[in-house]
Parts: structure tokens; C-alpha cells; sequence
């Protein structure tokens, strides 16, 4: 399984981490998220309400949530930006 695979290299890892979840992502989901943080006690989970897989806020609808993959015109998630500038300021 896949998902199994990523969480035990996460769990290899010795540096800094940062899991950004969003909670309308179709690809990976929060127990995922979940999962990972527990392999690595030391990431940092932050689960973002509204945003997807590519960073994008979305409605939970599945069509429209694909359609913001081919549309580069959509910002980033503010939370999302927000976060990663404090984790690297860290």
C-alpha cells in the first residue's frame, strides 16, 4: 500500500518536517495526514480546512475539485502560505 510506504519513509527521517493537510483533498486524506504525524512524533501537522491536493481551496464537490487542477489562474491557500513561512522561519 502506498500510503504505508510513504509513512515509513517519513518515519526514517531525522530533520524538520512539515505534513500539510487539506481537509477536501481526494488524493491523500487526513487520516493519512494523521498517520504520517504519528510515524514522525516531531512533524508538524497542520490540516487546512477547504483545500485540496494542489494547494487550492475548494468545495468538497469532486468536479469541482478536479477542475481547479488545470486552472493555474486559482491562488495558493493563505493558510497554507502562512504556515510554511513560519516553518521555515523555525
Amino acid at each position: 500500500m502506498i500510503i504505508n510506504r510513504q509513512a515509513g519513509e517519513i518515519a526514517k527521517l531525522h530533520m524538520l518536517v512539515l505534513i500539510a493537510q487539506g481537509t477536501n483533498d481526494i488524493q491523500i486524506s487526513v487520516q493519512d495526514a494523521d498517520l504520517f504525524k504519528h510515524v514522525n512524533t516531531t512533524a508538524k501537522l497542520v490540516v487546512i480546512g477547504g483545500m485540496n491536493h494542489i494547494f487550492k481551496d475548494v468545495e468538497i464537490d469532486r468536479f469541482k475539485n478536479l477542475a481547479t487542477y488545470s486552472n493555474p489562474d486559482l491562488p495558493l491557500n493563505s493558510i497554507l502560505i502562512s504556515s510554511i513561512v513560519e516553518f521555515i522561519k523555525k
